[in-house]
């Protein structure tokens, strides 16, 4: 577990989706019983053990059915829901723009409202975790990495060999082109009228 996610295992607390994941296991198998270990932060320890909860697994076993009902036979995809799963299908799915084709979308002019909201607090946010990192770096100075109690931080120097593209395109122009290749994608932008 990271630190993104260590606070979940505090005060021997289990994640929910494990314990859901868990119990579909024990539906599977017919465990009475599943074993789950974790190692918190690179450094602690941690191993649980989630009981058969019958009441879990028959939800759990609805939920299923239902899905695999009403999406997977049906070929109904599931409501998106912010996922990189979600995306990639829809870059998959809708991978071809039809060039000149034009829709209007009515019914989202809210969504797209907190859209620009949320836009603007991830922003500020972004802003607010670069503070908090550039002030620890200034504190760090030329330390590799730097500690507390809670989190280990890492500073340290990579160096890379990158191609110089424009360089190889300028003085080897047939080079490039025999090592080039084209790649399609879709970029989605929002704009207020």
């Amino acid at each position: 577990a990271s630190a993104y996610s260590a606070a979940q295992w505090e005060n021997g607390n289990i994640p929910p989706h494990y314990i859901i994941q868990c119990n579909h296991y024990i539906a599977v198998t017919g465990a009475d019983r599943w074993y789950l270990a974790v190692v918190v932060l690179g450094k602690a320890f941690k191993y649980f053990c989630i009981e058969r909860d019958d009441e879990v697994i028959a939800n759990l076993i609805n939920i299923e059915e239902r899905f695999w009902n009403n999406n997977v036979l049906q070929n109904n995809p599931p409501e998106p829901d912010g996922s990189d799963a979600s995306e990639q299908f829809l870059k998959t799915l809708y991978s071809k723009a039809t060039s000149g084709k034009a829709i209007r979308l009515s019914g989202y002019d809210d969504e797209l409202k907190r859209h620009d909201e949320l836009d603007e607090l991830i922003g500020r946010l972004d802003k607010e975790r670069r503070a908090i990192e550039e002030r620890i770096k200034i504190f760090m100075k030329d330390a590799e990495t730097a500690y507390t109690d809670d989190y280990l931080i890492s500073w340290k120097q990579y160096e890379q060999e990158r191609l110089d593209s424009k360089k190889l395109k300028t003085e080897n122009p047939d080079v490039y082109k025999s090592y080039s290749k084209k790649v399609s994608t879709r970029r989605f932008i929002i704009k207020a009228a």
